[in-house]
Order: C-alpha cells, then structure tokens, then sequence
C-alpha cells in the first residue's frame, strides 16, 4: 500500500513538464518586478559588499554584518558568482531567485503529498505567480529569505519522508537534521520547529529512540548548525543575546509574542498569505482569503474520506496535513513580528491550497471547472494585474538603483572616493561602485534614524586627514543646510551640487593651517544633526 501511495504522489511526465513551466513563468515574473523596481537596497547591498570580501579572502563572515540572527550563507554564493563572473552588482539577485524557483516544485512535494499530482501544480500556482511585493521578496538577497524559505521546505519534505516510512526513517531523518542545521544558520527559529517536529518523530517512530539511532540523527543539524555555534562560543552568545531582544524587549520594533491583541498576529499572516507585507502592502486579498481557509477546510474534508473511505491513502493524506498544519502553527509561534518571517506559514498553507483545490476538482460535479475558475479569478488574474501595477504597488522609500549609478559616476569623475552617507545611500553607492568608493553610514536617514553595520567603512573615512577629499551625500528630503553652517562657521567653503536624489557636498576647502578643525567641525555636525531631515 505503501508503495501504491508513492507512486500515486509522484509527478507524470506532464506534472514535470507542467513545473518546468511554472518555474520559467516564476523567472520572468521576478525579473520583470525587479526591472520595473529598479531597486537594490542597502539591505541588499551589503550581501552584496560581504560577496565582495569573500571572494577576495579579506573576510570569511558567519553572520550578515551587525545581525547575529541572519547567517551569512547567501554571501558565499554571491562570492561564488563574482569569483566565476567577476564583480556585477545584480548578480546578488541571482541566489535569492534562484532559491525561490527551486520552491516550485518543493511547494508541488508539499502539496502533492496531501492530495496528488494535480494538487502540487495547484499548490505551486502562488509560489510561481505571486503578487509584485512576494515576487520581490523572492529576489531580495537582504537576509536570505528565498534560501531559508527553499530550505525550511525541503527540511519539511525530508521530515515527511522520515515519518512515512519507518524502513528508510534513519537517513530522511538524517537529512532532515542536516537541512535544518543550515537552516538555522540562517535563521536560529527554526530550531523550534526542528525541535517540535524531531519530538513528533520520535513519538511516531519508536525505533528511532535508541541512542545508536538517535546519534546519528541529530549530528547532522550540529554540522549544518557549525559555523553559527562555534562563533557563539567564541564571541559569547550574540546571537542569543540579539533574539532574546527580539522577543521580549518592550522597546524598538513591535514582535508578535509583544502584541496583545490576536487580531495584530492575524493582520500579519493574511498579509502573508495575500503576498503583501506590513510596509508596502501590496497583497492579493482573494488569495489572502483563499489560503487562509484553505488549512481548515482541507483537514476536515481529509478527515472526512479518512473516516468514510478507511483506505490507507486517506489515511496517510490525513497524517500529512496535520504534520503540516503543526508545523505552520510552530512557524507563526517562532517568527519575529514581520510578514517576511511569516512566510513559511503562507508557503506550507500554500501546498493546503493545492490540496483543497484537488479535492473540490474530484469530488464536486464540475468540480474541475470550478477550481480553475478560482485559479483565474483569485490568484492569477489579480496577481497579473498587480504585476503590472509593481511600480504603483510599491512605495518608493530608497533610491533606484539607475539613481545610485548616477551618482557613482558622478563621484568617480570628480575624483572622490570617500565620504559619507545615511544607511539607504551609504552601503548602495560603495557597492555599485565596487568599493571604489566608500561611503560610510554616518548621516542620520530622512526617518531619523542612524545605522552602521559595518564600522570600517566609518573608520576608514574618519581617517581622512584632507578636507577636499570628503564628501557629503545628503537624501534630497533632508536639508544640507546644517552641514554647511558647520563649515561656514570655521571658515571653510565648499561647493553644493545637486547629484540625482542626493546633495552633493564636496571640494571642502577650510583657510590655512585650519584643515582639522574644518574635519572637527562637520564631524560634529555628523554626529549631532539628528533634525537634518
């Protein structure tokens, strides 16, 4: 029986051919939000800044630059791109899209094991056509979401084989550990579901508890899990320091365990599921509602043939949806107070929505036409439509990228290679321009606020001992007003350009003798121009 199930999950030629598709429709809808986006982000830069180091051998990073939680396993692909094709800013986009391809078919495995071939292809609908904002999400190289999300569910794929199949439990097992110790690296909540899903196995599967057994199931998530543990031993447990804030600190950006209110949580994950997030917005409510009820609905029908048609298939469909539906639960309990850590909760129910569409196509009268009329109606003639509205969709709250092309340029023919910046433009500029340029994050952004992820950039330009050689990028929703005044205060001119988004504060010349103090001067105004914009 076993084995009739099996094969009655694997995808027909025409299901392959049918993902194949899929997956080239994902492709051009990504590059297309991309290209009408024409955005690469300081969050996206710095993945891109730390391939750079990499590939260099001037850094071996484990984590992105001043986060403990995000681990840095995107920046070595990025590395391995610049070391075969050398330095092209956009080629960062390229592991994030590529992860999120593979999630095609993994999303098809999700989905196809709880209601056969057809419900996989349907599950797959939303991964490969999704609205703008999750298409961007899934070229974003800022975090390694689209690696986290490909592996979270071929963590779970892994699992669902282990718990199938007791003969073979031991090595799924095993490669189950291993997926979610790489897993972890990247994101550290996700221990808690390997946590509450090894407990379900060991619970199912008696065998498996046995040292000798045991042994070799949970090594591999400590070979995954290396790099991030031996740094954490070493630099006394950051990143355990940096989540516990995450979780329970009443200051700074708002988490779910702070949020007293279940309806806050809820906003979120439809939010999730309609493929918008609590920024931008942007999401496909018919598709929110429809994944939303899909989990739900899809169990009780499942739970229904179980019991009406006693045959071992229902039975198994049944075990997997409510492996599945525990692990969303545990997914939405771990995640920080984002849509983007939700989306593994959108992903899994994603594969319900197959499921049910699958189950309305066989059993309803017509049913057939009625699932590929929800199809059309809820995800893929809205998302279309989205897509074409990208640009709308989307806020515009950092430069473009031809915007910070434009600058380097003009930077590079002036013959100015260090200077300073807000986060948004700082890392964006020196990455396009190779480090040719470094600007360091210095200057508050137009919210007010002040990062610095990597302090050599600031302490390379601090250094500086020659005015004319430092400049200033000012957003053009701040006012330069405040830098000048500090110049002008000890004598110094310099000149004022309007460089694309930015004000251009450059050929700095203080009067004789005067050089340090011109540098004190608008370095204090750096440090203390929190109302600039």
């Amino acid at each position: 029986m076993a084995n009739e199930g099996t094969a009655s999950r694997a995808p027909t030629l025409e299901g392959r051919s049918a993902l194949l598709v899929l997956m080239l429709v994902g492709l051009v809808v990504r590059l297309w939000v991309v290209w009408v986006g024409d955005e690469l982000s300081a969050d996206e830069a710095i993945p891109g800044l730390m391939g750079l180091h990499i590939a260099r051998g001037s850094e071996a990073p484990v984590f992105f630059w001043g986060q403990h939680y995000f681990g840095a396993v995107e920046a070595y692909l990025i590395a391995g791109l610049f070391k075969l094709f050398g330095f092209h800013p956009w080629l960062a986009i390229v592991p994030p899209i590529a992860a999120s391809l593979v999630l095609v078919p993994i999303t098809a495995g999700l989905g196809g094991q709880m209601g056969g071939p057809r419900a996989g292809i349907l599950a797959a609908l939303p991964v490969a056509l999704p609205p703008p904002v999750l298409a961007r999400l899934y070229a974003n190289s800022g975090g390694g979401f689209s690696l986290a999300f490909m592996l979270h569910g071929l963590a779970l794929l892994c699992y669902l084989r282990a718990y199938q199949q007791p003969e073979r439990a031991l090595p799924w097992a095993a490669a189950f550990s291993f997926v979610s110790g790489i897993l972890s690296w990247i994101w550290q909540p996700a221990l808690a579901l390997y946590a509450a899903l090894l407990c379900l196995l060991l619970v199912r599967q008696p065998g498996l508890r046995r040292p000798a057994r045991l042994a070799p199931i949970v090594a591999p998530l400590a070979i995954g899990l290396a790099p991030p543990l031996i740094y954490n031993l070493q630099h006394g447990w950051p990143s355990v320091a940096e989540l516990t804030l995450k979780y329970v600190s009443p200051a700074g950006e708002a988490r779910i365990v702070d949020e007293r209110s279940p309806w806050a949580v809820l906003a979120l994950l439809l939010l999730a599921f309609g493929g918008g997030n609590e920024l931008e917005g942007g999401a496909n409510v018919g598709q929110a509602v429809l994944v939303a009820v899909s989990i739900p609905l899809t169990l009780i029908l499942l739970l229904v043939d179980a019991r009406r048609e006693c045959r071992a298939e229902s039975h198994r469909r049944l075990h997997v949806a409510a492996v599945l539906a525990f692990a969303a639960l545990i997914d939405a309990l771990a995640a920080h107070n984002t849509v983007r850590h939700l989306a593994p909760v959108a992903l899994i129910a994603f594969g319900f929505v197959g499921a049910l569409l699958a189950l309305i196509w066989s059993r309803v009268r017509l049913g057939g036409l009625v699932a590929l009329a929800v199809v059309l109606a809820v995800l893929v003639a809205p998302n279309l439509w989205l897509d074409v509205r990208a640009e709308q969709v989307a806020q515009r709250v950092v430069a473009r990228a031809s915007e910070v092309q434009v600058a380097v340029e003009a930077l590079e023919t002036r013959g100015l290679s260090t200077g300073y910046g807000d986060y948004w433009s700082a890392y964006p500029v020196t990455y396009f321009s190779g480090e040719q340029v470094t600007v360091a994050p210095s200057l508050v952004d137009p919210w007010g606020v002040r990062f610095d992820r990597y302090p050599p950039y600031r302490q390379l330009v601090d250094s500086v001992v020659h005015p004319e050689r430092v400049f200033v990028l000012v957003d053009d929703r701040c006012s330069p007003e405040p830098y000048l005044a500090s110049l002008v205060r000890v004598g110094a001119t310099s000149r004022v350009e309007r460089v694309s988004r930015w004000h251009l504060i450059w050929d700095l010349h203080p009067p004789a003798g005067s050089e340090g103090a011109s540098l004190a001067a608008l370095h204090d105004a750096i440090a203390s121009n929190a109302a600039a914009c």
